[in-house]
């Protein structure tokens, strides 16, 4: 990949270059999976010159994850489509098709929201959540959303900015 990276947040960095990190699903691989919208992949195929075959897969989403994405919020569930949904590559160990040795290849600007997002999210009732991941850095002895988001080099603000931008694609989306 020719494009280049923005500078991963410190815990991410750290965490990605001894081998653990979000953006290896080892776990439970691409079954936990949000799947991308339409805007998202046109971004991603600018961003990356490359085509939706190259970074993306269309599979079925599990009963689970749809009903962790109703759970988050209703319009997320959108981006399933009823099971169907457009998500991206994993290589078989679970890995995301974009990490390099770097973190992430694709511009901050271009990534999925979700993974921009990732590890605070905004419940339906407004508060903020943490999707708990077991060995995040950023998580680490975090008092609050709001102090893993400062670790994160993010801010709430943006972060409702960038929740409420991702309703409106998955409200818009059709697979």
């Amino acid at each position: 990949m020719d494009f280049m990276p923005s500078r991963e947040p410190k815990p991410c960095a750290i965490c990605h270059a001894s081998g653990h990190g979000c953006c290896r699903l080892a776990a439970r691989g691409p079954d936990n999976m949000f799947g991308l919208t339409q805007a998202e992949i046109k971004s991603i195929a600018k961003a990356s010159g490359l085509t939706i075959d190259n970074f993306a897969v269309a599979d079925c989403a599990s009963r689970l994850l749809i009903a962790e994405a109703e759970a988050l919020h209703p319009a997320l569930a959108r981006t399933l489509n009823h099971g169907r949904r457009l998500r991206l590559r994993v290589d078989s160990q679970g890995t995301c098709y974009f990490l390099g040795s770097d973190g992430c290849s694709l511009p901050r600007r271009a990534r999925p929201i979700f993974c921009r997002m990732y590890p605070v999210f905004v419940a339906p009732q407004g508060e903020l959540v943490l999707m708990l991941r077991e060995g995040c850095l950023a998580q680490e002895g975090a008092a609050s959303p709001e102090e893993v988001l400062a670790r994160l080099g993010q801010d709430e603000k943006s972060l409702r900015n960038l929740h409420a931008r991702l309703l409106r694609l998955s409200a818009a989306h059709s697979t």
